[in-house]
């Protein structure tokens, strides 16, 4: 398919990689769609199609980036710690079940929460790796702060997801670890 120049490939390559992204995250946390926008939990309209559905029981998310931290989220769009991997920067730090209810300053409401936690992660990538996390044990339990840090990874180039050094680094990364964790596939998969 020809667009006709360089910079046009390049937006629909990004709205190809978005769409993909997208269709992957409705299959993977089961999501509610542009029309849940009444729904009291979003006080503003979507940023995205999909987003966790404020009905649902419960829906495993999976990972934070490279946290090593996995979550789900109950009704009301409750975010809880599903369980931490081994030998990962929030291995140790939290305990299943504790209520997730901000990340670096920013609550996890009104908004979509996986907004919020990419955009910390992102912002930490790119500075100096610190997620702090704000989290309660149960609901009427005070809060508290946990904070982790991550691999500082440099931000994102004008031309992303094409010649951009982090996200080389980010498959690179990624593509080594799985290659060579005998430990991966028993436990984020398996556990």
């Amino acid at each position: 398919m020809h667009f006709g120049t360089h910079g046009s490939r390049i937006r629909a390559t990004r709205i190809a990689s978005v769409s993909f992204a997208a269709l992957c995250m409705q299959f993977a946390c089961g999501t509610a769609r542009a029309e849940d926008a009444n729904k009291p939990y979003y006080t503003e309209p979507p940023l995205y199609a999909l987003r966790p559905n404020p009905e649902q029981e419960e829906v495993l998310f999976g990972g934070v980036g490279v946290s090593g931290l996995l979550i789900k989220f109950n009704k009301g769009v409750v975010a809880t710690v599903d369980r931490t991997l081994p030998t990962t920067p929030a291995d140790g730090k939290f305990k299943s079940g504790q209520i997730i209810t901000g990340v670096n300053g920013v609550k996890l409401t009104g908004r979509n929460p996986i907004v919020i936690l990419g955009e910390a992660l992102t912002r930490a990538e790119a500075t100096d790796g610190a997620l702090v996390f704000d989290v309660k044990d149960n609901d009427k339990a005070a809060g508290k702060q946990v904070k982790i840090v991550i691999p500082v990874l440099g931000s994102y180039g004008d031309t992303w997801p094409l010649n951009s050094e982090k996200s080389k680094r980010i498959i690179r990364d990624a593509a080594r670890f799985y290659s060579t964790d005998p430990g991966f596939r028993q436990d984020f998969f398996e556990a």
